[in-house]
């Protein structure tokens, strides 16, 4: 689990920066109908990355709710 702080914040922002360029910013070609999940994508994309499940999850939301990405 990723401890709260400066890290956090860190490893935060730059896969919020990553995920803008390999998702966002490419969501119509993801989800041309836009009837897709975007929070589980997320979470599995963090996984990806390489986050554990409940970190990946956490990170979706944060995307999803304190982000205009979401």
């Amino acid at each position: 689990m990723i401890r709260e702080g400066i890290a956090k914040d860190t490893l935060y922002r730059t896969l919020t920066d990553q995920f803008k360029v390999e998702c966002s910013d490419r969501s119509s070609e993801i989800d041309p109908e836009n009837e897709l999940c975007w929070k589980s994508l997320t979470a599995g994309w963090a996984i990806a990355q390489g986050l554990d499940p409940e970190d990946a999850y956490e990170f979706a939301h944060y995307i999803r709710y304190k982000t205009d990405l979401g």
